[in-house]
């Protein structure tokens, strides 16, 4: 690692092979299968506050500490600023949860890094993260990454 690579950098596949991966998770979701995809990902069905506009996202999903937790990044997540109830397709079929979400950097490098900890930090593309170094980042390195996301605690009724 040179002195300018950043020991953890944010990590997205290509747009072409996360629009293919995006369609075919999404499709399985709705599918009998869902119950084996829906232990990683799940659909966020999302009412746009200002518009009206009804939109679906596939997301990444983790449990820590009992609760189920995303990182979200995208400007559909400025509609969930100060909680919301929606409506989330999981393995388990659709369900109401209520979304809170953390804007503290510090505090959301505590809860990627405490998800590195249980993937293993050669696991981080899954939390679309990139570690540069040969050993588990300290929550400042992973703090770095955070650029433009929020994480988001689902809690289902």
């Amino acid at each position: 690692m040179s002195s300018e690579t950043p020991a953890v950098e944010p990590f997205f596949p290509p747009d072409r092979m996360k629009a293919v991966a995006n369609r075919v998770i999404t499709l399985l979701l709705k599918s009998p299968l869902r119950r084996k995809v829906g232990k990683n990902f799940m659909i966020v069905h999302i009412v746009g506050r200002k518009s009206g506009k009804k939109f679906d996202v596939l997301i990444g999903r983790h449990e820590l500490n009992g609760r189920t937790v995303a990182s979200i990044g995208a400007k559909w997540r400025y509609n969930l600023r100060g909680g919301a109830d929606i409506d989330v397709t999981t393995g388990e079929g659709m369900q109401r949860a209520h979304v809170t979400v953390v804007e503290d950097r510090m505090e959301m490098a505590k809860v990627f890094h405490a998800i590195l900890e249980q993937l293993g930090y050669k696991k981080a593309q899954y939390i679309a993260l990139k570690v540069n170094v040969d050993r588990m980042p300290t929550v400042e390195e992973v703090e770095a990454a955070l650029v433009d996301r929020w994480v988001a605690y689902f809690d289902f009724a």
